[in-house]
C-alpha cells in the first residue's frame, strides 16, 4: 500500500474507532433526519482549539469548551444536527484512561473524560475552524497558518496551535483527512 493510501486507511481506522469503540446506544433524541441534517449540522458548527463552536437558527453561536459537562454537551450538539442523536460508545482503553464519545455521520466525534467534554475529532469535510481548515483543505491553505508537519506513526501528521491532524501527503496538494482537538484515543 502506498503513503496516500496507509494515510487514508489510518484516517478511516481512527474515525471508525473513535465512533465504535464499544457498543453504539443512541444519544437522547429524534434518529432519522439523512443527509440533509448532516450538511445543515456542519455549517452550524466550528472547530475550536478548546472546544466547539455551535451557531443557532439565528447564527449567534454557543462556545462549548473542554470542560462543559456531557448532557449539556450532547444537548447542544444534537440540536445543532437538527434533533440527529449521535451514537455513543466507550473505550477503556485509551492513553488518557477510559472515555465515552458521541459520533454523528457528519464525521463529528466528540470524546467525554469523567463525564466533561474533552476532545473532538473530524473525518469528514463539512465543520471548519473560523479560519476555513476543514478536512479536504489543501497542505497548501494549512501552510497559511503555519502548521508543523511531521511524519508520525500515523503517517503525515500536523499540529496548528491547539488543533492537531492528518494530511494524505506530504506535497502542496495533499489534503486534511482527520483534524482533532483535546483529548484524544489514538494509538501511535
Amino acid at each position: 500500500m502506498n503513503r496516500t493510501g496507509l494515510a487514508a486507511a489510518l484516517a478511516l481506522a481512527l474515525a471508525v474507532g473513535l465512533a465504535s469503540c464499544d457498543a453504539g446506544t443512541p444519544v437522547q433524541g429524534p434518529a432519522d433526519a439523512g443527509e440533509a441534517a448532516s450538511h445543515a449540522s456542519a455549517s452550524r458548527i466550528v472547530l475550536q482549539p478548546k472546544g466547539l463552536g455551535v451557531k443557532d437558527v439565528a447564527g449567534a453561536t454557543r462556545d462549548l469548551t473542554f470542560g462543559t459537562p456531557k448532557l449539556a454537551t450532547l444537548e447542544a450538539l444534537t440540536a445543532a444536527h437538527d434533533g440527529v442523536a449521535g451514537v455513543q460508545s466507550a473505550n477503556g482503553e485509551c492513553g488518557a484512561g477510559p472515555l465515552t464519545f458521541a459520533a454523528w455521520d457528519d464525521g463529528l466525534t466528540v470524546a467525554f473524560d469523567n463525564g466533561d467534554f474533552a476532545g473532538w475529532s473530524l473525518g469528514n469535510s463539512g465543520a471548519t475552524t473560523a479560519q476555513g481548515i476543514g478536512v479536504g483543505t489543501t497542505r497548501a491553505d494549512l501552510d497559511k497558518i503555519s502548521p508543523e508537519v511531521r511524519e508520525s506513526s500515523l503517517g503525515a501528521e500536523f499540529t496548528a496551535g491547539e488543533i492537531g491532524g492528518l494530511l494524505d501527503g506530504p506535497t502542496a496538494e495533499a489534503h486534511v483527512t482527520t483534524l482533532w482537538a483535546g483529548v484524544t484515543c489514538m494509538f501511535r
